[in-house]
């Protein structure tokens, strides 16, 4: 079979990206669109994090038309190339190694010294290929992908995530009438009338909690109100909690309700019908995603950390049956721990990969 690498002047316009996104899931009740403005907002580099970004579509065709496709993503803050936004046709592992192959050529030319497959741009846009659950509907923030996607990765350094779901009906702790925690420390929901402010101080939360998370690189906070800022007619204040030391905010959960559940599987859907089904059938959702949790390092206690998260699942318990986190790495025991000590159980797994070359 005879392939065509399509790079540089010639790679795929955003039309064309995402017209290959739709072949690959129409029909398939488990994918959600949400991804797909995904990837759209990252090809037009649309926020000030991604302009920051050198980034390369490439296409790989053949007679039947594009047989796989990347985003090569780089970012001066990150030591490697990114394989970013990964679609492919089943059996085309030809076409797959000529964007690995690609893929490297680019990262010589940025002089580093590895690439990676599942990171699309940043942590916060998403990791991973899914490995499990395939005809399970994806929950909002997570990635969704075939079965086969995998196979085509074998040979490099496997990475795996796992979310962990809670059955909000059957937690014990959220009966207790006091939350065990230092008496040092209160919690409180945003500001929404000082929303920006409330987000930035979220994103340079986020910032000091992650440091050492495997792939995570500092991000301007101002890139944190870019990302939420669109969703702020879905959110209410008890979405994002603080953890307080006196004035001081040194720690946060922001957790949310699973809007997919409202999103129709398998076919495109417009902005403005996404729009409509999440703020019009909020309602009818029955379970939330707890998307993110972090306590700067001088104050990270396993009570606080217990009681930020069962803080959260108590709001959410009021409306909604089950929650589920999203993704941690394996290799992050500090933060499963106490999932599963609050009752989480493992819920679906992903891959990621890197590789490093001389």
């Amino acid at each position: 079979m005879l392939f065509t690498l399509r790079f540089g002047f010639d790679a795929p316009s955003v039309r064309e990206y995402i017209q290959f996104i739709y072949s690959i899931y129409r029909g398939n009740s488990a994918f959600r669109d949400l991804q797909v403005h995904l990837v759209q907002h990252i090809m037009t580099q649309s926020d000030s994090f991604l302009k920051c970004c050198s980034l390369f579509p490439c296409a790989v065709t053949d007679q039947s038309g594009t047989a796989a496709q990347a985003l090569l993503i780089y970012h001066p803050a990150f030591d490697a190339v990114q394989i970013a936004c990964f679609e492919a046709r089943e059996g085309v592992h030809e076409a797959v190694q000529m964007i690995r192959d690609q893929a490297i050529k680019m990262a010589k030319q940025f002089e580093v010294k590895k690439i990676t497959v599942g990171l699309n741009g940043h942590v916060s846009y998403g990791v991973g290929m899914l490995a499990d659950n395939f005809d399970t509907p994806i929950s909002f923030d997570s990635q969704y992908s075939p079965p086969w996607y995998p196979a085509y990765f074998s040979r490099m350094s496997r990475l795996e995530l796992n979310s962990y779901r809670f059955n909000l009906n059957e937690l014990p702790m959220l009966k207790k009438t006091k939350l065990k925690t230092d008496s040092r420390f209160a919690i409180r929901p945003m500001n929404m009338r000082k929303f920006r402010d409330e987000v930035e101080l979220f994103g340079r939360i986020c910032n000091e909690t992650l440091a050492e998370t495997c792939w995570y690189f500092d991000r301007e906070p101002l890139s944190m109100y870019e990302l939420l800022k669109e969703i702020r007619f879905l959110l209410k204040p008890e979405y994002l909690l603080f953890l307080m030391d006196e004035d001081q905010a040194v720690g946060a959960v922001f957790w949310h309700p699973d809007f997919a559940e409202v999103i129709p599987g398998g076919r495109k859907v417009s902005m403005v019908e996404m729009g409509i089904r999440m703020f019009f059938g909020k309602s009818s959702i029955t379970g939330c995603k707890v998307n993110y949790i972090g306590i700067t390092a001088p104050f990270r206690k396993k009570t606080a950390y217990r009681a930020l998260l069962t803080e959260a699942l108590r709001y959410a318990s009021a409306r909604y049956s089950w929650a589920e986190s999203n993704f941690v790495w394996k290799s992050n025991r500090a933060s499963i721990a106490p999932i599963l000590h609050l009752g989480g159980e493992q819920f679906r797994t992903w891959y990621a990969w890197e590789e490093e070359f001389l």
